[in-house]
């Protein structure tokens, strides 16, 4: 399911409330009090380990090389599968490493939970004219057995609130 317009509204309604020049962590913490407020589970930071794949004699092995910390996931109300919520405050926008860092978080969870999105949410910091929350969905949607392929659909691009 799309949740472009609920997480929109969080946007507005934290951006408006908090302005700029928060760390990341603030952001964090009033989206997470928002989306609990809309009846969601959310729990904070878990931890996701990054895996690699090494060939050995019997096949291959994955092994962990490290850890991975997501900002938000979230369990709808009355669903299955949740959604990752990646936040950032920065002086500008950073679509790129938002995207893979996404990346890193649904292809760690798609096992668990066949129908994961991720949403990557950037907060403006000061410097930026107006206080702008840009939002990027990902979806992973499998096109063979088991190979699992990212399919990026842009929300939309901009949410910008004059204050």
């Amino acid at each position: 399911m799309n949740y472009n317009g609920q997480i929109r509204e969080i946007c507005e309604m934290v951006a408006r409330q908090l302005g700029t020049g928060h760390t990341e962590k603030i952001y964090q913490e009033a989206f997470a009090v928002e989306l609990r407020q809309r009846g969601y589970r959310v729990e904070l930071e878990r931890v996701l380990p990054v895996m690699y794949r090494v060939e050995g004699n019997n096949g291959y092995n994955d092994v962990a090389v490290g850890y991975a910390r997501l900002d938000i996931l979230v369990f709808p109300p009355n669903e299955q599968d949740p959604f990752v919520v990646e936040l950032k405050a920065a002086a500008s926008y950073a679509e790129g490493s938002l995207r893979a860092q996404i990346q890193v978080y649904l292809r760690a969870l798609q096992d668990q939970y066949r129908g994961i999105s991720g949403y990557g949410v950037q907060f403006m910091q000061p410097g930026a004219a107006a206080v702008n929350a840009n939002i990027v969905h990902m979806v992973f949607e499998p096109y063979a057995k088991q190979i699992v392929n990212p399919v990026v659909r842009q929300a939309d691009q901009e949410l910008i609130i004059h204050g």
